[in-house]
């Protein structure tokens, strides 16, 4: 009977370990970071990530030298699943935060989740209207991540998504807003540089690209897309660039007859 007892106890310690090691290898595939298209434009691909669980916290693999108890009460742990919003990625330079401590070990802990917030309030009172994917990678590369994959960027979101005043663009970018600032379709485009650190074309918010397209019309140039490039100090026009500014005159166009139309009716 004690034999019996003992090779039960073993069979589970073994089907627990086993367990926690799947679900070790969801974590890892969860945390690959996922490669950006290397478009010299700087545009890129959003996928919708609503749905995605956010991935499990890390912990150190788990050897058949743990008791029953203690590897079903991990694997319990490891088990407990929340969900979370969008997750963008690009790259970016490392961007100090001198008089504050950042903790790349602690970034998924709740007791963390204040630190991202006091950074996430600064990002958007020197930078909004600022998208999230520009605010999580600048928070992420602050950290040392290279990549803004989907965990880091979930656990960023739960922390920042009520810091400021939010708004869905046509784009499906949510972009943070200043307090005192209304929200706009069409805004002065600031540049390439803002506050002093530079960001891409596809990391501009929707608004200001297209008051950068209206301004380009306004011109009358032969080729909208080639102008655009020169204003941003792009050597050539991809394909893909000249689609993105095509969509952009297109949707311009579309906002100015619609307001057209709401005004006709209101007369």
């Amino acid at each position: 009977m004690l034999e019996q007892v003992r090779e039960e106890d073993r069979l589970a310690a073994e089907a627990a370990a086993a367990a926690i090691d799947a679900v070790d290898a969801e974590v890892s595939y969860e945390e690959e970071p996922m490669s950006d298209a290397d478009n010299d434009d700087g545009s890129d691909v959003e996928i919708d990530t609503a749905s995605i669980p956010l991935p499990l916290s890390e912990s150190e693999p788990i050897g058949n030298t743990h008791s029953p108890n203690e590897l079903e009460d991990r694997l319990a742990a490891k088990m407990a699943v929340t969900y979370a919003s969008p997750a963008p990625e690009a790259d970016l330079e490392i961007v100090a935060q001198p008089d504050l401590s950042l903790d790349p070990d602690s970034f998924h802990a709740p007791s963390y989740k204040p630190t991202l917030q006091q950074m996430a309030r600064r990002y958007v009172a020197e930078e909004a209207p600022i998208t999230f994917k520009r605010l999580s990678d600048l928070i992420a590369r602050d950290h040392g991540f290279q990549r803004t994959g989907g965990k880091i960027s979930s656990t960023i979101w739960q922390a920042v998504e009520r810091i400021a005043p939010r708004t869905r663009s046509a784009d499906d970018h949510w972009i943070f807003w200043p307090e005192a600032v209304e929200s706009s379709d069409v805004l002065p485009f600031r540049g390439l540089e803002v506050s002093g650190r530079p960001r891409q074309w596809k990391e501009v918010p929707l608004p200001e690209k297209l008051g950068l397209i209206e301004k380009t019309l306004v011109l009358a140039p032969a080729d909208v897309a080639e102008s655009v490039a020169n204003v941003l100090g792009y050597g050539r026009v991809t394909q893909s660039f000249r689609a993105d500014i095509t969509q952009l005159v297109e949707r311009l166009r579309q906002g100015a007859s619609d307001h057209g139309k709401e005004d006709d009716g209101a007369m």
